[in-house]
């Protein structure tokens, strides 16, 4: 399995249960994570707070 069918698995996994499909930064959170990045990288990245990307991170 590659980062591509893991984000598409997760996708369909939370629009089953949530009813939403993941948002641009939860997909951030998990392509990041798929390549061993930090919370403080990806929140670099995408100019948001570590502290908000790891309550993301937390809530997936």
């Amino acid at each position: 399995m590659d980062v591509e069918e893991a984000l598409k698995f997760t996708d369909n996994l939370a629009l089953t249960t949530t009813g939403k499909h993941l948002d641009s930064l939860q997909k951030a959170i998990l392509r990041g994570t798929w390549d061993n990045q930090k919370y403080k990288e990806i929140a670099q990245e995408h100019q948001r707070s570590e502290k908000y990307v790891k309550e993301v991170g937390f809530k997936l």
